[in-house]
């Protein structure tokens, strides 16, 4: 390589979760079985930080859920009951 180049870079095919374009499928299910479920399930995991992105959650009363820190991006939430309890 002469001098001043860049190295090669590797492909950019490896997966990270980070980079997932869809929610964690055992997030939203456990999400839909209640608020009561979720909010326990959140408070026995408190370092996950709950993937939702681009989750359809129709038809989900979501008052009171604990969301603070989940990952909300693209997750369709209009004409739902959503927590106001961010952190």
């Amino acid at each position: 390589m002469r001098r001043g180049q860049a190295e090669p870079r590797e492909p950019l095919n490896i997966y990270r979760q980070w980079d997932s374009p869809t929610a964690n499928e055992e997030h939203v299910a456990i999400l839909k079985k209640g608020v009561a479920p979720w909010n326990a399930w959140r408070d026995e995991n408190p370092d996950i930080r709950p993937d939702l992105r681009a989750a359809h959650l129709s038809g989900a009363n979501l008052r009171g859920a604990h969301l603070y820190s989940a990952h909300l991006r693209a997750t369709s939430l209009s004409g739902r009951t959503s927590s106001r309890r961010w952190r």
